[in-house]
Order: structure tokens, then C-alpha cells, then sequence
């Protein structure tokens, strides 16, 4: 094989990731968009899953979620320092007991399934209510 021609199917392999995370950044947009209107489909992690796909596709993309005047600030501090808001913790939490819930109750899920749920989403739960509530700032004392 030539030089050529593997340069041209790396090109070729970038290519379509790039294309296979704008799609994805897409749908994660359109569902996020939908949790604008529907209460239970959350907004944030599907535009955080949106805004991390863009910023590997098409930062310019992911750079119109960061100016979203509600939604872009918690997408941002998220995916660049790790940071989720306590209100945001409350209701992811209290989304993953709802889910649960309405899962066994109006599904009939069967125990043994709902216990398979329930410890596959305690780490969830963990890992969200484990981040930092705010971003630390350090001033550098320099003039900017």
C-alpha cells in the first residue's frame, strides 16, 4: 500500500466519524429540543451529549448550544469543568427514581429486572451527586 493511499483512508475514516457525530450531535439536539415541550424528556444531557458530539464535528455547532441564554451555561460548565448545578443534581436524581418507579408500577416490571435497573442507575446517581456545584475560578492577578 502507498503512502497515498492510506493518507486517503484515514482521510476517508475522519471523515465519516466526523459525519457519524454531526448526525448524532443532531439527533441529541432534537431530543433535547423536544424536553424543551415535554416535562419527563430532559433538555441539558441531551444537549450535553449533543454539544460534546459537535465539538468533535462541527465546533461551530456546539458553540450556538454554549450561547442558548438557558440551557447553555449548564451544557458548557458541564463538558468543560465537570460541573452540574444542585438543581440539576435534584432533577436528575429525581429523574431516575420516577423512571424507576413508573417503570415497575406502570410496566409491571418484574423484581428481578427493576433490581438489575435500580443498581445499573445508583452509580448514576452517585456520579451526578459526586460533581462540584460550582466552577472554581482562580484569579491569576493579572490584567486582562
Amino acid at each position: 500500500m502507498s503512502r497515498k493511499h492510506v493518507a486517503g483512508e484515514k482521510r476517508d475514516r475522519a471523515g465519516a466519524r466526523r459525519s457519524l457525530y454531526r448526525w448524532l450531535g443532531g439527533v441529541f439536539l432534537g431530543l433535547g429540543t423536544l424536553g424543551i415541550a415535554l416535562p419527563l424528556l430532559p433538555t441539558v444531557p441531551f444537549w450535553i451529549m449533543a454539544a460534546f458530539f459537535y465539538a468533535r464535528s462541527e465546533p461551530a455547532l456546539r458553540d450556538r448550544i454554549y450561547a442558548h441564554p438557558r440551557f447553555g451555561r449548564p451544557v458548557q460548565d458541564f463538558l468543560e469543568h465537570g460541573v452540574l448545578s444542585r438543581r440539576g443534581k435534584i432533577a436528575a436524581v429525581a429523574g431516575i427514581v420516577v423512571g424507576i418507579t413508573i417503570s415497575v408500577f406502570a410496566f409491571s416490571m418484574p423484581g428481578e429486572i427493576a433490581i438489575i435497573v435500580a443498581l445499573c442507575l445508583v452509580p448514576v446517581a452517585v456520579f451526578v451527586l459526586t460533581r462540584p456545584e460550582v466552577v472554581c475560578r482562580v484569579e491569576d492577578g493579572r490584567d486582562g
